[in-house]
């Protein structure tokens, strides 16, 4: 695992086995790139990220593995994005290591008035040789039900 400059943020990258994986855990628990070093040498992507110049807007761009959360409101209308306000928020980053890490999503006020429950949603990913799971969790801190489902777009 080590530490990379990229646009002004900077990047995790883990290498396992004939793996690398690259994410910026803080900004949107996203996995931008998994690519797979063949018995050629050769590299191929199995995950995608583009070309950039800047990372604005990083929830529109085209690539990587954006977590989608949450896209149901059980049929109350309410002003939230397309996909979510997971993919462009911030995460807290609670576990780091050689294998992958796990981020909490800290709403703020775009998601507390898309999402106005009291929970706690983590995404945490572990990176194996030829693969990779990641995993997604909710809690709920309040009294009441409430709806939820969360998703990603591999």
């Amino acid at each position: 695992m080590e530490k990379i400059p990229y646009l002004g943020e900077t990047l995790t990258r883990w290498r396992i086995g004939n793996s690398t994986f690259l994410a910026l855990p803080e900004k949107g628990a996203r996995l931008m790139n998994w690519n797979l070093t063949l018995g050629d040498g050769s590299v191929r992507d199995v995950i995608y990220w583009p070309e950039l110049t800047h990372l604005d807007e990083v929830q529109k761009v085209r690539g990587g593995n954006p977590v989608l959360f949450p896209f149901c409101a059980a049929g109350v209308r309410r002003p939230m994005p397309l996909h979510g306000i997971a993919r462009q928020g911030e995460f807290e980053v609670t576990r780091l290591d050689a294998r992958g890490f796990a981020a909490r999503f800290v709403p703020g006020e775009e998601a507390r008035a898309c999402y106005p429950f009291d929970y706690e949603f983590t995404v945490a990913y572990r990176f194996g040789p030829f693969g990779l799971a990641c995993e997604y969790s909710l809690a709920n801190r309040g009294a009441e039900p409430l709806p939820w489902s969360a998703g990603h777009h591999f």
